[in-house]
């Protein structure tokens, strides 16, 4: 799964380039702030309605969650008596991150999302299934936002059907164009990962990780950092 993620990656960067070089650096640049656009405005609707798919996602999704915490639980150290996780945490009150970034990263939620998610300190059961299920209904709603926000939002760039170009400036358009289409490629690939941290149950916990270009673009995010998850 690492190496087809590595060339799904890689494959939306370089085409993002090629489509850049043929639109130019006007339109590559309109672009750019559509998917700033785009994803903001799919956060701020998530934020708005995505709480209205928990009835929906809690019996599922809270269910896989809740087998996970069983099994970090008796994988404790010195957990011989099969204490809960609540007991454990009550017990050694100082490992309740430690042990919530365990539940939450043995769900498949990686990377920030789940060190944001422990930092919540919420320890109990109950607590951390209503908060897994409400972030995984929040980036759902959020992608999903996302692509029809730009898919409107090119549907509208086309209506002039125009070839907006700097006169006199080939290279300046090509290779401009190339450049911020690289950047362009680089922010879908963000967002891509960032909606793969909830994705573990499916391309595998670790896959993230230890995928190099995945954690390239995962360093280099400043894209979502105004997301609440």
């Amino acid at each position: 799964m690492k190496i087809v993620l590595t060339v799904v990656l890689a494959a939306i960067i370089l085409a993002a380039v090629w489509g850049g070089y043929r639109r130019g650096l006007i339109l590559s640049a309109a672009q750019l702030a559509a998917i700033v656009v785009a994803f903001y405005g799919a956060a701020l609707l998530a934020g708005q309605f995505s709480d209205r798919l928990l009835p929906v996602a809690e019996p599922f999704a809270g269910g896989y969650f809740e087998g996970q915490l069983d099994v970090v639980a008796a994988g404790l150290p010195d957990n011989d008596a099969g204490l809960s996780g609540e007991d454990w945490v009550a017990a050694h009150p100082d490992t309740a991150q430690e042990y919530a970034e365990q539940c939450f990263a043995a769900a498949g939620v990686s990377g920030r999302a789940g060190q944001r998610m422990a930092r919540q300190e919420l320890p109990l059961r109950t607590a951390m299934t209503q908060l897994y299920c409400a972030r995984l209904c929040y980036v759902l709603v959020t992608a999903v936002g996302f692509l029809l926000l730009m898919l409107i939002l090119s549907a509208i760039g086309n209506l002039p059907n125009l070839t907006f170009r700097i006169p006199n400036r080939e290279r300046l358009n090509d290779f401009g164009g190339a450049a911020i289409g690289a950047v362009n490629g680089v922010c879908f690939g963000i967002l891509l990962c960032w909606a793969l941290q909830f994705a573990g149950p499916v391309i595998g916990c670790d896959t993230l990780a230890h995928t190099a270009l995945a954690k390239a673009l995962q360093v280099i995010d400043v894209l979502t950092l105004g997301a609440s998850v």
